[in-house]
């Protein structure tokens, strides 16, 4: 289950607490906690919901890295969760 270490190193690149991420994907800080460490697993729909908050492919998250150079995986730390840092 790569997307463990992936999202929480997603998380912390761009700042963010695991309440804010959380929020966003509208569970409990703590069930999020449990996807983090592996003990919960993620939905295919938060997964995808993930990797459009942080503007990454699903491969980025799955694999590690893009299976296909589709240009989106080289981008900053993600736009769209600036507005959480409020």
């Amino acid at each position: 289950m790569f997307y463990v270490a992936a999202i929480k190193a997603l998380r912390i690149a761009n700042g963010l607490s695991q309440k804010q991420v959380a929020d966003y994907l509208h569970v409990d800080r703590s069930t999020y906690a449990y996807i983090e460490l592996g003990r919960t697993r993620m939905h295919v729909e938060t997964l995808v919901s993930l990797a459009e908050f942080y503007q990454v492919s699903l491969d980025t998250l799955v694999y590690g890295k893009p299976k296909m150079n589709n240009g989106n995986d080289n981008l900053p730390p993600c736009f769209s969760c600036h507005y959480l840092l409020k």
